[in-house]
């Protein structure tokens, strides 16, 4: 996320401003095929009668027309900057579509889409998975023959982690007692408030103490995740659970990586780079304007004395 924010506002400057960088190609296409065009007819009238001063001075005056648009265009559709960002937007994200790192990422998203889902039905009531337990109670009850209590004795003594996992459902109401449990032991004990009595935990049972710490952030901000207000889908739907979160890197972020990542290869191994386009313009469209505008000159030099040489010949 560094590596988009850091080229987050280049992005923007090469993406926002007319035309799109992929119609900059066309319009140059049809420039140059206008002017081979063009040039093909003019060859074809020097062959005739119709050819003249006042053509050959309109030929020389579109291929110095053509510079004029061509250096113009560079600076009016301001190609420097942007393609300069351009280039700096392909150098910021190198990194991230090296292919085994696209590839760890949909592995790794597709493994947190995984955690999501577990926890998804048992973080609070609205997951539903609390409110299962009697229903699985009694299916296994139905299944052996044995009453719902003694189905439950059954999983105590024999299945002791299953049957706790059950009684803690839903885990929000875990996080709901641990305020009171640290309180608890601060009022009984001389460690101190109930901030004293979690750094002695910290400091007893780090791993305890993460799992406690981040299990009240988990579940306080699962269905509605602090800072979320305005991410969005791409398609503009609204994101504001870690399983909506999930959904967005799986199926937005890392699948619209993986789409564009041979494109983005291609821009970025082929010569030359995106930031060389606007001088080659400028100086190709700068020539153009000299040589078209030399030409011109030199034919309005001439036209007098061929008007001489012809009054001459009369």
């Amino acid at each position: 996320m560094t590596g988009v924010e850091t080229v987050a506002s280049d992005f923007r400057g090469l993406d926002e401003p007319v035309p799109e960088v992929g119609l900059i190609a066309l319009i140059l296409t049809v420039i140059g095929v206008i002017v081979v065009i063009f040039g093909l007819l003019m060859m074809g009238l020097t062959r005739t009668k119709v050819y003249g001063a006042l053509v050959h001075t309109l030929g020389w005056s579109v291929v110095t027309l053509v510079g004029i648009v061509v250096a113009g265009g560079v600076l009016v559709l301001g190609l420097f900057p942007r393609l300069d960002g351009g280039q700096r937007v392909i150098n910021g994200l190198r990194p991230a579509f090296v292919e085994q790192r696209v590839a760890g990422m949909e592995a790794g998203v597709t493994m947190v889409s995984n955690i999501a889902a577990m926890a998804d039905p048992i973080i609070d009531v609205q997951g539903g998975a609390s409110g299962e337990v009697g229903a699985l109670v009694n299916l296994v009850a139905g299944a052996t023959g044995l009453p719902p209590a003694d189905v439950l004795a059954a999983v105590e003594t024999n299945f002791p982690h299953v049957y706790h996992l059950l009684l803690a459902l839903p885990l929000d109401a875990v996080s709901a007692e641990i305020p009171g449990l640290l309180n608890f032991v601060a009022e009984n004990s001389q460690v101190g408030d109930a901030n004293a009595v979690l750094e002695a935990v910290a400091a007893t049972t780090p791993r305890l103490a993460q799992s406690i710490t981040n299990l009240l952030v988990v579940t306080g901000g699962f269905r509605e995740v602090p800072g979320f207000t305005g991410l969005t889908r791409f398609d503009g739907t609204p994101v504001r659970s870690i399983p909506e979160l999930t959904d967005y890197f799986k199926d937005d972020v890392v699948a619209g990586v993986r789409a564009v990542a041979a494109d983005y290869r291609t821009l970025d191994t082929t010569a030359p780079p995106v930031d060389m386009f606007p001088p080659l313009l400028l100086v190709v469209g700068i020539l153009v304007i000299i040589y078209g505008g030399a030409m011109l000159m030199l034919t309005r030099a001439n036209t007098p004395r061929r008007i001489k040489l012809v009054s001459g010949g009369r």
